[in-house]
């Protein structure tokens, strides 16, 4: 591995949740470059403590992973970000693209598409990105293996979205993730 890679994965951040809050700490600004250009890149991986368990179909919200707001106010009104959730059946996490347009959430369910399956401490790289009229959420392994979705989204980035747990309930117990955004 050359060496500015190698600096790269040691800059990668930990970032946490408590029991019973929804907000990742520590919360940074990098998105303040991102938001004047046309794509943001996260490696990503999950420790074993992200397993958790939710009763009554929360197990099923996604927890949004970081993204970008069209939106001054609302991140559930026009967004595209990923989204992260454990699956107990399978004892993995699961990834997806996720986005709001005009107040409607889209994700694997709504779009029929199969979220990535993903191993405990497997680093996976996320990169949300405008080629050209919409934006796409991708995920590759480091095997070289991609899953790219259009987002059919328009528009330009006002604010972060950043790392958040939950959809109704908080985090059922103390939880990590590690980021590398560049």
């Amino acid at each position: 591995m050359c060496k500015a890679n190698k600096n790269r994965l040691s800059a990668a951040k930990t970032y946490s949740v408590k029991r019973g809050s929804h907000d990742f700490k520590p919360t940074d600004s990098f998105y303040l470059v991102a938001l004047w250009s046309k794509e943001v890149n996260f490696k990503v991986k999950f420790s074993d403590n992200c397993a958790y368990y939710l009763p009554d179909g929360d197990q099923k919200d996604w927890n949004k992973g970081g993204g970008f707001s069209f939106s001054l106010f609302s991140n559930l009104k026009n967004s595209v970000m990923w989204a992260w959730r454990y699956a107990p059946e399978i004892r993995k996490m699961e990834l997806s693209a996720y986005w709001h347009e005009k107040g409607k959430a889209h994700y694997a369910e709504t779009e029929n598409f199969e979220p990535v399956i993903v191993d405990f401490n497997e680093e996976i790289e996320v990169r949300i990105y405008k080629p050209g009229v919409h934006w796409f959420v991708d995920f590759t392994r480091k095997n070289g293996s991609l899953y790219s979705v259009n987002t059919e989204m328009k528009g330009w980035p006002i604010r972060p979205i950043g790392l958040y747990f939950g959809g109704n309930k908080p985090a059922p117990k103390d939880m990590e993730v590690s980021i590398l955004r560049y």
